[in-house]
């Protein structure tokens, strides 16, 4: 229960409560918690799905390649002779995984910088529009003509220069 001033209110985030005023508001609530987190789940999930089929990948690619090439070698080779032929065919394949695994590692490093420098630059962007936006407010409470109608335009400029406004005429 929550006191503010002399009255009380009991907030429910059970949603399994149905008596309480407060319930369908905890039920509308829940699920949008349960769906970010299940969404997080699940994009992890699919992650490590895709780590652990790429590791699989790989060791198939390390033994299987190097039997499927010297399996037809000849009859009479032996088992050292075996065994050097297939670490021959082995380490430019492992060299061919190690690189192709560094381009996909840089590839996804490059490509989470850049998303992470998008948001940084729009939520930046927002925080100059909201900037300025408070400032065309203190204006429009100023006393004197000049600078309210100076913040009138300035709000109007924000209006047409903020990114996602449409036009209206």
């Amino acid at each position: 229960m929550m006191m503010h001033g002399r009255h009380r209110h009991r907030v429910c985030l059970d949603p399994t409560r149905h008596g309480d005023r407060n319930s369908s508001r905890a039920r509308a609530f829940a699920p949008s918690v349960l769906r970010v987190t299940s969404r997080n789940v699940s994009q992890a999930l699919t992650w490590a799905l895709a780590a652990v089929v790429a590791a699989g990948l790989m060791v198939l690619a390390i033994w299987l390649v190097p039997w499927l090439v010297t399996r037809n070698a000849g009859p009479g080779l032996t088992g050292a002779t075996r065994l050097k032929a297939e670490n021959d065919v082995r380490t430019p394949v492992v060299a061919a995984l190690a690189v192709v695994s560094a381009a996909a590692l840089t590839a996804g490093v490059t490509w989470r910088a850049t998303k992470t420098a998008q948001t940084t630059q729009r939520l930046s962007e927002l925080a100059r529009i909201t900037d300025l936006y408070t400032k065309a407010i203190d204006q429009l409470g100023n006393d004197h003509l000049a600078v309210q109608t100076g913040g009138i335009y300035a709000l109007e400029r924000i209006v047409r220069d903020a990114p996602g406004t449409t036009k209206r005429r």
